[in-house]
């Protein structure tokens, strides 16, 4: 099955445009002025303006001391007219990013940054989104391999799985036969973000492959032919990243009920 994250994603926006819209708006910060960063940053605020959410970014160059923009996202965090705050990762290596993290606090860490707010991260809970449109739960597997343990992705949903119990591995840049390590799972997670790292003919028959990256971890041509004998895939784009949006704004909504 090849998972359609935009139909996902849409299932999700008709659901929060039953809820009442939150009257406080969401601020994005995005410092530097990396491409990538810069695009899927518009891409949550057209999705937020289609719900009728307030969403400001506010954009700082990169020369900037790190105590002004953690000072900036402080007082945005202080604002009662704000009910949330994304940090736009990654930023530049000359920042510090736990200070502006730490800045935003954990009431409005809509992207669960600081592992210590009230929702899930959105990478977590576009694992389970995947999986529920396949008719699956995460407990459903036993052999769950994430590859990468990066900020937004691998580490969050390692830590979840830790939490609740369920059994699973993480590969690092130091794993030796990574074929061997992915042909172990019934469950991949690839959250690298290098061009066809992952062999999809590693996949064992039944097996379910999640990719977060982009460029695609997983080759998308040898997903797709293999598609017969895997239980699912997501294809890269309009994969996971639709779902990645929705599940940031469902939390908005979450954060700013009642």
């Amino acid at each position: 099955m090849r998972i359609d994250g935009r139909k996902i994603a849409e299932g999700i926006y008709e659901g929060l445009k039953y809820l009442p819209i939150p009257q406080r708006r969401m601020i994005a910060v995005l410092v530097g002025g990396d491409k990538a960063s810069a695009s899927f940053l518009a891409r949550k605020a057209a999705a937020a303006q289609s719900l009728g959410i307030g969403f400001e970014i506010v954009s700082f160059s990169g020369i900037e001391l790190e105590e002004d923009i953690a000072r900036s996202i402080t007082l945005f965090a202080k604002d009662s007219l704000v009910g949330g705050i994304v940090l736009q990762l990654p930023v530049p290596a000359a920042y510090n990013r736990d200070v502006l993290i730490r800045a935003i606090g954990i009431v409005k860490d809509v992207d669960n940054l600081s592992g210590q707010a009230s929702v899930l991260p959105p990478a977590v809970l576009t694992v389970q989104a995947v999986l529920a449109s396949c008719g699956k739960k995460i407990f459903d597997y036993n052999s769950i391999r994430i590859v990468g343990n990066g900020f937004l992705v691998g580490a969050p949903i390692a830590r979840f799985c830790g939490q609740i119990g369920i059994p699973y591995e993480i590969a690092n840049s130091k794993t030796e036969n990574l074929e061997s390590f992915v042909r172990g799972g019934d469950l991949v997670i690839g959250g690298v973000g290098k061009a066809s790292l992952l062999n999809a003919d590693w996949l064992g028959g039944g097996a379910g492959a999640i990719d977060f990256g982009f460029p695609p971890d997983f080759s998308q041509e040898l997903l797709a032919q293999n598609g017969g004998r895997l239980a699912f895939y997501t294809p890269t784009p309009y994969g996971t990243g639709p779902i990645l949006i929705a599940k940031l704004l469902e939390n908005f909504y979450f954060l700013n009920r009642g």
